[in-house]
């Protein structure tokens, strides 16, 4: 999940969190790497160590610094790739990994400016009705109330 981070606009971390679970009967030793990757260019990387108990679980969070980068926009829907590798620890045996797209942009809401996406402003009001809506294939969709409620809650700030 990409967040801004430090003192400006432009400074961005990517963070990768990782589930391992052990199906084996002894417990495990691993190292987990991330890359990320703008195109083929690789631009971060992170490497963790993990131990994973018997039939048992862990987290291993991963951080990487992702400087300046190309926001998702809705006109612009770029997507950076993370790659996650994980490998026994001791004999460096290939494990598991895993691909995932990411995009990476900013929002925010407010009452005087409406919504704001990468810093931009996008919108200046929104609808909420307890008018339900229907999806392309006729299924009709109420807004829920914890949303609704989150949405006045935020429009008041």
């Amino acid at each position: 999940c990409p967040k801004l981070v430090g003192g400006t606009e432009n400074d961005f971390v990517t963070d990768v969190e990782v589930t391992l679970e052990n199906i084996a009967y002894t417990p495990r030793d691993a190292v987990v790497r991330a890359r990320l990757f703008d195109g083929e260019a690789p631009i971060g990387e992170a490497v963790a160590p993990a131990s994973v108990p018997v039939s048992g679980t862990s987290i291993c969070n991963l951080s990487l610094p992702t400087p300046s980068p190309r926001r998702w926009d809705v006109d612009d829907p770029y997507l950076y790739r993370v790659e996650t590798r994980i490998k026994e620890r001791k004999s460096g045996k290939a494990l598991d990994g895993g691909v995932t797209r990411v995009g990476i942009r900013s929002f925010a809401f407010s009452k005087e400016e409406g919504f704001i996406l990468n810093v931009t402003h996008t919108h200046s009001s929104i609808c909420l009705t307890k008018t339900p809506e229907k999806t392309p294939d006729g299924v009709e969709i109420f807004p829920g109330e914890k949303s609704r409620e989150l949405f006045c809650q935020l429009a008041e700030q």
